[in-house]
């Protein structure tokens, strides 16, 4: 069945090792699907939370809207 998600948040790193580092420094609660080794899908709400939180751990993330 397709499925259509409005206003997600999604995390996409290079590799799983890059996801599993910038997960680990995000509360749990903050993750709402894992759809991929690579990509995972975020509390909307959280934008700016999880922003603050990958910056604080030294990642430096794009963001790209649509």
């Amino acid at each position: 069945m397709p499925r259509l998600y409005h206003h997600c948040l999604l995390l996409e790193c290079a590799d799983a090792a890059a996801l599993a580092e910038a997960l680990a420094g995000l509360p749990a609660r903050l993750v709402v699907w894992r759809i991929s080794e690579t990509v995972v899908a975020l509390d909307p709400e959280a934008a700016d939370e999880v922003l603050a939180l990958l910056r604080r751990a030294g990642l430096t993330p794009r963001v790209v809207t649509t």
